[in-house]
């Protein structure tokens, strides 16, 4: 028999960006020192994130080309040198349980001035794929409040996942704070 009828069709969501998806949304990290010795210290910022809905970023082709999604972070510059890495810890061990096969990071590290909202004239200082195992670092000797730009994403074709990023700077208090 012949009828009016409705049809109804449902999908999933589509999930989201992250926030810190393009460079110009780039969350801050703000180090904090911490002691590794007797009277020695590092600054430290850590975050943790996942890349699965980013979208690709052009820099990618300039800084470490990669066709993966990734998403940014940037960082004042202490004037000492700097490190970004994704492979630290028990944070990354147990990524790697939880997983099973960990999330192949590439890291890329840019300078350039964030203007108008629009990141503009980005300059790539260094970049890294596989410095431990499939996990990431790289160190860079950082000039006093320039801000630096690190890329989070993956090696290879459409590589994505979780990850934990840690940046660190060396740090030497005034000898009246000891």
């Amino acid at each position: 028999s012949c009828g009016s009828y409705t049809l109804s069709v449902t999908g999933p969501k589509v999930p989201e960006a992250p926030a810190n998806d393009v460079c110009n949304d780039a969350e801050e990290l703000i180090l904090q020192p911490q002691p590794v010795e007797f009277e020695q210290f590092i600054k430290v910022a850590i975050a943790s994130g996942d890349t699965t809905f980013a979208n690709i970023d052009g820099e990618n082709a300039t800084c470490g080309s990669s066709n993966s999604p990734g998403v940014w972070y940037m960082v004042a510059g202490t004037g000492d040198r700097m490190t970004a890495e994704t492979c630290f810890g028990e944070w990354s061990r147990f990524m790697e349980r939880a997983r099973r096969i960990p999330y192949d990071t590439r890291l890329s590290i840019f300078t350039g001035r964030l203007a108008d909202g629009d990141c503009q004239n980005l300059s790539c200082i260094t970049n890294n794929d596989d410095a431990c195992a499939l996990q990431s670092s790289v160190a860079w000797e950082s000039e006093l409040d320039v801000i630096y730009f690190i890329l989070v994403h993956g090696f290879g074709e459409a590589r994505s996942g979780t990850y934990a990023l840690r940046v660190s700077s060396n740090f030497f208090p005034a000898v009246d704070d000891w």
